[in-house]
């Protein structure tokens, strides 16, 4: 009991309901009086159950005017710093009180309701289910606060980096493949791009080879935007009497004719 409980109030008459309780004081000053506490015991077979079950009674005079009036609030239990239920176990498993109310004298007293709380999103894996937070951790679910509903489905995983050629799109797994394009995984960033440089046909050297454009200048070849060397882009390479002539380079439009075999020289 408070230790705000009015001085000109007394109580003239108090116990608990029922016969088969039973009521064990915790402190000294004794119950009822400011700054102390109670506990009330039941035989295991004979514990209530429900909401709003009596547990004890007053009988109170206040003092003054008739019209006079106070409110009594509940606190904790000085001597145990509690106040709720607990059970019979060595060590008794407890349950504090979600909410606590008030006696009033002459006038309303307050009487708490718990409130049940909404169900919330809780995630087994990729599935949803609607649970009160508290049971979903008990059943080892992952709760999604704040989200009051499984559609869309919260658990799903989010988008990833999705390479389309050297493009990086922001883009669930099934719309990246359903593009054509490679999916990178889930929560990776388009910045810095992580798309790799498309490969294409690249002629060095008198050959074909698939490389990206940054590597194929590195070999000072020609690079074209294909995805094959099939069939050959590359122009035909020539020999001569004293070396190979490759052509490397070629500005604009591939050649239309062979170039002329040098004739050797007269031994």
């Amino acid at each position: 009991m408070d230790t705000t409980t009015p001085a000109s109030s007394s109580f003239v008459q108090h116990g608990v309901c029922g016969a088969d309780p039973q009521s064990i004081p915790t402190t000294d000053p004794p119950w009822p009086s400011p700054n102390s506490g109670i506990a009330i015991a039941w035989a295991a077979d004979h514990a209530p159950s429900g909401n709003f079950v009596p547990v004890y009674f007053f009988g109170c005079y206040l003092y003054g005017s008739y019209y006079g009036s106070a409110v009594i609030p509940l606190a904790e239990d000085p001597a145990q710093d509690f106040i709720g239920t607990a059970s019979c176990d060595v060590p008794p498993v407890t349950y504090p009180a979600y909410a606590w109310g008030s006696f009033g004298l002459n006038e309303e007293g307050q009487a708490v309701c718990y409130e049940e709380p909404e169900p919330e999103a809780c995630c087994f894996e990729l599935d949803c289910v609607l649970l009160d937070p508290e049971e979903c951790v008990e059943l080892d679910g992952i709760p999604m606060p704040g989200i009051l509903s499984c559609d869309p489905n919260p658990c799903l995983p989010g988008p990833g980096a999705c390479c389309i050629g050297p493009d990086c799109y922001q883009l669930l797994e099934a719309e990246c493949i359903e593009l054509g394009g490679d999916f990178l995984g889930y929560g990776i960033p388009c910045e810095p791009n992580p798309c790799p440089d498309p490969l294409g046909a690249c002629c060095y050297d008198c050959i074909c080879e698939l490389l990206t454009e940054a590597d194929c200048l590195a070999l000072d070849g020609v690079w074209f935007n294909l995805p094959s060397c099939e069939p050959n882009p590359c122009p035909p390479c020539y020999a001569c009497w004293s070396r190979s002539i490759s052509v490397k380079r070629w500005g604009g439009s591939m050649p239309t004719s062979k170039p002329a075999i040098p004739t050797p020289a007269p031994s």
